[in-house]
């Protein structure tokens, strides 16, 4: 599996996965974004990572 760090053109796909999964906690590419902004200016720096490509085990 190979994962890397998401970006803003990441944020719209993520949304609509988010939705799909969880209806009931919906969001946007912009809450994404800037819920990713203040977690990478946390001292801690955590970020949303997205898996680019992955193999069924």
């Amino acid at each position: 599996m190979r994962v890397r760090e998401a970006t803003d053109a990441d944020f719209p796909a993520l949304a609509e996965v988010q939705g799909a999964a969880w209806p009931g906690h919906a969001t946007t590419a912009g809450t994404l974004a800037h819920e990713d902004a203040d977690l990478r200016r946390h001292p801690v720096g955590a970020h949303l990572w997205r898996v680019v490509e992955g193999r069924p085990l």
